[in-house]
């Protein structure tokens, strides 16, 4: 997915209130996530931390994915659940990737085809208004949902694109590491009205219990969640500053008056090295929530896209 824990879970939403002048509209931002992820795109899960490509693999074993399923990915990023569900569905299936990004497209097709996965193909295109030659087997949605504007209406295609009895996986963030607390301290140097927003901080999203309403409202059955955690390890605080550059933190990077950012990286790099004194290592926890449903035969009376 074009997603990361630190566009996500590390940030808030620009107005408190429910709606405002301060809020982002949906447009500017579906423009944020396509800047942010075209400028991550060619390290984006390629610096040799194990990160996404451990969570696709989470979630590609969570929908049970079989030889000869015909699979959607959508927020493909650089192909952590992609390759993985290529591998699981065999040259008699098929995978089908859609990213909004279109440095992520690019590149993930590159590396779809030094692969030899000819049964892999890969579009740019909005993952929230999809339109899709169906029915799939299963519809993969890694760290994806929560940035969509209106989850509900998206469910409601995604519903539309799977075979009765199809099933859909879905992998959010959940929790927060409080040693990383401080990352809030580099959302403060931005300028209110530009910091992004905390799409993960919705509703839906907080509890498994909430997103399993969601998809039951929404034509899905048999909703599950299982729940992990990941640690991820750091040099120094300069691996970790790389690494913030190649996922969605970069959103915060980017969005830092210039004047600020060496100032901002040195933040990070005094409150890494007291992470050090206090505990010995630099590591981040993170949890990740696997959800999976089934579609609905005979779907309810769709749930007002409101109600997300």
């Amino acid at each position: 997915m074009t997603g990361g824990a630190s566009l996500t879970g590390r940030m808030r939403h620009v107005s408190e209130t429910k709606a405002g002048p301060a809020e982002l509209a949906p447009a500017q931002v579906r423009a944020l996530i396509v800047e942010t992820f075209d400028h991550t795109a060619d390290e984006y899960d390629q610096l040799g931390i194990d990160f996404f490509g451990t969570f696709g693999q989470w979630l590609v074993d969570a929908a049970k994915l079989g030889p000869g399923d015909r699979v959607v990915d959508l927020g493909s990023g650089r192909g952590a659940a992609t390759f993985p569900a290529a591998t699981a569905v065999g040259p008699e299936g098929s995978v089908l990737a859609i990213d909004l990004a279109p440095r992520m497209v690019e590149l993930l097709r590159a590396d779809a085809a030094a692969r030899g996965m000819v049964h892999v193909e890969v579009r740019l295109g909005d993952v929230q208004d999809a339109d899709l030659d169906g029915p799939f087997d299963c519809v993969l949605a890694a760290f994806v949902l929560f940035f969509m504007t209106d989850p509900a209406g998206a469910l409601r295609r995604y519903h539309r694109l799977l075979r009765p009895d199809g099933r859909i996986a879905i992998s959010t963030f959940f929790g927060d590491d409080k040693r990383w607390s401080w990352l809030r301290e580099l959302r403060e140097m931005i300028p209110a009205e530009a910091r992004p927003p905390d799409p993960a901080g919705r509703d839906p999203f907080r509890s498994a219990d909430a997103l399993h309403a969601l998809l039951a409202g929404n034509g899905f059955t048999d909703s599950r969640s299982i729940e992990r955690e990941h640690r991820t390890s750091f040099r120094d605080a300069d691996h970790w500053v790389r690494w913030s550059y190649s996922n969605g933190h970069r959103a915060v990077w980017d969005r830092m008056p210039a004047e600020r950012a060496a100032e901002g990286r040195e933040l990070a790099r005094a409150r890494i090295d007291e992470m050090v004194r206090r505990h010995g290592t630099i590591e981040l926890r993170t949890g990740v929530r696997l959800t999976t449903a089934k579609r609905s035969p005979k779907p309810p009376q769709w749930r007002s896209s409101s109600a997300t």
